[in-house]
């Protein structure tokens, strides 16, 4: 028998240790925004800079600063999507299943046995490999063993800026499809269950 917590009780752990939906938004939404400044910011260089000023890496130097904060807010965006979704996976799990069965038999799985052990369990079907949820969360946390083990490179000058905001855009649209596909099957597996992972209907977010 599955021991369900109380919506009271799981709802009071969620809002003690688990990150909201519209605060990941917020930070995706940030990162963004000091993207486009970067870009604007390294654009205006290119444009004034000589040939010369490029290749002894002017714009790199000129442009550090919009590049720094455009990189630290989008580390802080993919970082921040990684532990939502881990822990709104498990604060679902542990709302179907219980604590004490969660912790038995389901915490030490990989992050997709989890979500589609706990679907399973609820009784919504089996959730495929390819599922649309699975193939982002699996992008994501690449992203996310990247900027955790990362690798120092060696700086030339046709390794250009649009590289790294073009690195940076791709890494917060991973950020917003993982998002935005566990949304989606949460919602559509059970609402209440999606409430106590942190996930509400947009019309409860504004």
């Amino acid at each position: 028998m599955f021991n369900p917590l109380p919506y009271q009780e799981i709802n009071a752990l969620y809002s003690a240790d688990n990150i909201l939906e519209s605060h990941v938004r917020a930070a995706i939404s940030e990162a963004k925004l000091k993207n486009d400044e970067a870009k604007g910011c390294i654009n205006k260089l290119l444009q004034e800079a000589s040939e010369e000023e490029i290749n002894h890496g002017w714009v790199e130097h000129a442009s550090r600063a919009a590049r720094e904060a455009a990189d630290l807010a989008r580390i802080h965006a993919v970082l921040l999507t990684a532990i939502h979704i881990e822990g709104a996976v498990n604060a679902f799990g542990v709302y179907v299943t219980g604590e004490d069965f969660f912790k038995s038999h389901i915490e030490r799985c990989s992050l997709e046995s989890k979500l589609a052990l706990t679907i399973a369990l609820l009784g919504k079907g089996c959730i495929q490999k390819k599922h649309p949820a699975f193939l982002a969360f699996r992008d994501l946390f690449e992203r996310r063993n990247q900027i955790a083990h990362r690798k120092t490179k060696e700086w030339h000058p046709d390794s250009s800026d649009h590289i790294r905001v073009a690195k940076s855009n791709s890494d917060l649209d991973a950020c917003s499809k993982a998002m935005d596909t566990f949304r989606e099957l949460l919602l559509e597996v059970d609402q209440n269950a999606a409430f106590m992972a942190g996930v509400h209907k947009e019309e409860e977010t504004l």
